[in-house]
């Protein structure tokens, strides 16, 4: 039925009459379409939407299944109830095949045209039907079938879809359709990898969103302004002659001229653009099948008259992860900074967690590394990080090596021009097992990773030289940086990796946890022997051993600092901030760890005053530039306005300025402790945990302060509240018909009383 991807159609009855469809491949031969004999439904490419309502089990409003995986250790599946979708006599069932990553054939910098499990798209289809009597019947996608070419002429998830209307093929789904002409399909090996449900939430239309406003830079160019930046595609409705040409051109951004940017240096070519070829036959409405876009602006070429109202739409789409936090606080820009991170990870949620949704699409490691912990916060991830670590696991090669983007087509690994290894990129696979309990409860990921995790690490500790880890990225995109950092990156390199293997002796074998704290205490020593200066009193690095902001911090934030060095390192962090007129010098890596590692140490009302800052280099900037999502660098010329690394601000807002952080063992016992308030007169968070809601709000005036904590059944929550010595606080907990509950201090630190508050509702006064 289409060109590039297979494209089926089947006749179903008890006779089985069969009907179906494929395509050819890139050399203009027969291509594989079909592989018979297996007793689950997957396919090796992308497919469309499978269309029907939602709610039912397998989403029948999925995009792009079967999901990205590596298919040469996972092909996933999905099944789909389609009992409704039945009728009495005969059916037919049909599919069209896109490339997806598993086909493509567009040149790109990483490899996925080139990678070893690389194929033309292939469908693996079984239909049980049950009858009444109980006697079933089953379809499976074998040589019966039938092929044909059809309007899809090209997809690909870089450079976009061509489509020709005029090559439809009217009534090819129908029982009665005469399918003598089509070729038979042909029986093709698997793609390689074993045959696993897809357990995670589909990609599906979330919403729709029009222009708010049209441009005109040239004639016969309109320019849509959809108002926000979004991930998925356009659906135009057009009536325009037999031939004509409509093109749609994606972008974030805009030219000089007004023209939409569109063009990728890692992606030579045609870039996020869609055609589609008119049939003329009245009013045609149309939208792409196989590909997704980052963009805000679309630039539509080819109408006779200017665009009206409902020419375009935008189809809004990522995994429909559901939201699990509502954060508000006195400050307009700190719930603007929220509403940005929250859209930005959105859609970078594609199957796979991707750092951007139009230059890459990439599952970047040390991205997901820094903002886990955000991320988790705001959705469910449950189900999502859980297949993201499998994606992990198939990843690993031989030698124990986990590659810096995952999954992977060969790109990654040690070697050059694959930016590898990176500690501070990988050790998210050992983190992210440990936090996954933390954040889920779920300890069965570190029986299932354990043997994993330990291969990586002992990898790791095997290329260290002069006890110190190296890598080849380090605190990425630094003001002015454009990459790589001017300091020494053994640093971060072993401060993560110290990290992580304290983060593994959490959940694998006593002996292997033993060895692996031994192995982060002698990491420890190296590191402050190397770069922590003791007549400066701080961590310096690089040909002049200057100062940077992120090699204090991380060792500060990580434990790693001698108890006789803190207070220098400290106060040499807040120096250089301050001297910098309250402003942050750090890359992706640092930018995590500023704002909360000042405000643990008392600093934070400049913490405050850092994530308002204006100008550049700071979050506030991105807004003055009219950003609206997290951006990709502090510069505004940005390649991309929509990539999440950096907006790990908000999980500052939520920890700190809200004072809400998860503990342990899915939030069986967790800390409310709001220490960067400064000015603000109020701030709330409130979670949807595994074990029920959890919340703190809290609200200050001259006169007042009341922190109210919600503690779901079955947890424990250890709350500070601020008070000077020998202030009253008054703690209660309303258990309704008169009932009341109240708690004494448990103890004091710091400026806080602190109160173990078990299950309920609890206001603290004073």
């Amino acid at each position: 039925m289409v060109r590039d991807r297979a494209s089926t159609g089947l006749g179903l009855a008890r006779d089985l009459d069969r009907r179906s469809g494929s395509r050819e491949g890139r050399d203009g031969r027969p291509g594989p379409a079909a592989a018979p004999g297996l007793r689950s439904a997957g396919a090796a490419g992308q497919g469309p939407a499978v269309r029907g309502g939602p709610g039912l089990p397998g989403s029948l409003d999925q995009r792009a299944a079967a999901e990205f995986t590596d298919y040469g250790k996972t092909v996933l599946y999905t099944t789909y109830d389609v009992t409704d979708q039945l009728t009495a006599g005969r059916n037919v069932i049909g599919a069209e095949l896109g490339r997806g990553f598993y086909g493509l054939t567009t040149e790109n910098y990483w490899n996925w045209d080139r990678a070893p499990w690389h194929g033309e798209p292939r469908l693996l289809l079984q239909l049980v039907v049950e009858h009444s009597d109980g006697s079933p019947i089953q379809i499976v996608t074998d040589t019966t079938w039938r092929t044909a070419d059809g309007p899809t002429r090209s997809d690909s998830l870089y450079a976009g879809e061509t489509y020709d209307a005029r090559l439809e093929r009217s009534g090819w789904t129908m029982p009665d359709f005469d399918d003598s002409g089509w070729d038979r399909a042909v029986r093709v090996g698997t793609p390689g990898g074993t045959l696993r449900a897809q357990r995670h939430e589909p990609i599906r239309v979330v919403h729709d969103l029009v222009p708010v406003a049209y441009t005109q830079p040239a004639p016969g160019v309109w320019i849509a302004d959809l108002g926000q930046t979004t991930a998925g595609w356009s659906r135009v409705r057009i009536t325009e002659l037999e031939g004509t040409m409509v093109s749609l051109t994606h972008g974030e951004t805009l030219a000089p001229d007004g023209t939409v940017n569109a063009h990728n240096g890692l992606v030579p070519g045609r870039f996020q653009r869609d055609e589609y070829i008119a049939k003329g036959r009245g009013t045609e409405v149309w939208e792409p099948s196989f590909s997704y876009k980052g963009f805000r602006y679309v630039q539509i070429e080819g109408l006779s008259s200017p665009p009206s109202p409902g020419t375009l739409t935008a189809r809004v789409a990522h995994t429909d992860v559901r939201r699990t936090a509502w954060f508000c606080c006195s400050d307009p820009l700190f719930e603007a900074y929220d509403r940005a991170m929250r859209r930005t990870v959105l859609n970078n949620l594609h199957g796979i967690p991707t750092d951007t949704p139009a230059y890459e699409k990439n599952g970047w490691t040390g991205d997901v590394h820094v903002a886990a912990p955000t991320m988790a916060i705001m959705f469910d991830l449950s189900r999502f990080l859980t297949k993201w670590l499998g994606d992990l696991r198939d990843s690993q090669i031989d030698s124990g090596q986990i590659p810096v983007v995952v999954p992977s087509g060969g790109y990654g690994y040690e070697g050059p021009g694959n930016w590898a290894p990176a500690p501070e990129w990988t050790t998210v696979y050992p983190v992210l097992v440990a936090e996954m309990n933390r954040w889920y409860g779920d300890r069965r990921l570190g029986i299932e990773h354990g043997a994993h995790v330990r291969r990586y690490l002992d990898w790791e500790l095997a290329r260290l030289r002069d006890g110190l880890a190296h890598t080849a990225l380090g605190d990425w995109l630094a003001p002015g940086t454009g990459g790589t950092p001017p300091e020494d990156t053994r640093l971060t390199a072993t401060a993560y990796l110290h990290r992580a293997l304290l983060h593994a002796a959490r959940y694998l074998e006593p002996a292997d946890a033993v060895r692996y704290v031994a192995a982060a205490r002698r990491l420890a020593r190296a590191l402050n022997a190397a770069f922590l200066d003791p007549e400066l009193g701080y961590y310096a690095t690089g040909r002049e051993r200057e100062y940077r902001q992120t090699a204090n911090l991380v060792p500060a934030a990580f434990g790693m600092v001698p108890k006789r060095a803190v207070a220098g390192v400290i106060n040499s962090l807040v120096a250089d901030v301050r001297a910098r007129g309250d402003r942050l010098n750090t890359g992706c890596l640092g930018t995590q760890l500023l704002l909360p590692t000042l405000t643990t140490h008392g600093h934070g009302d400049l913490a405050l005053r850092v994530a308002r800052q204006s100008g550049y280099p700071g979050w506030a900037h991105w807004f003055e530039q009219g950003g609206d999502t997290m951006f990709e660098c502090w510069e505004p010329t940005a390649r991309s306005r929509d990539h999440y690394f950096l907006g790990t601000v908000v999980q500052w807002l939520y920890e700190h300025v809200a004072g809400l952080r998860a503990g342990e063992d899915g939030w069986k016992r967790f800390t409310v402790r709001p220490d960067a308030r400064g000015d603000l007169s109020s701030a709330s968070l409130m979670v949807d945990t595994v074990r029920g809601r959890a919340a703190a709000s809290w609200r200050e005036d001259r006169d007042e302060f009341v922190l109210e904590v919600a503690v779901p059944v079955g947890s424990t929550a250890i709350v500070h509240v601020p008070a000077a010595p020998g202030t009253r606080v008054r703690a209660v907990s309303a258990e309704g018909a008169g009932s009341v509950r109240e708690v004494e201090p448990a103890g004091s630190e710091g400026g806080y009383l602190i109160f173990r508050a078990p299950s309920g509702n609890w206001r603290f006064t004073r």
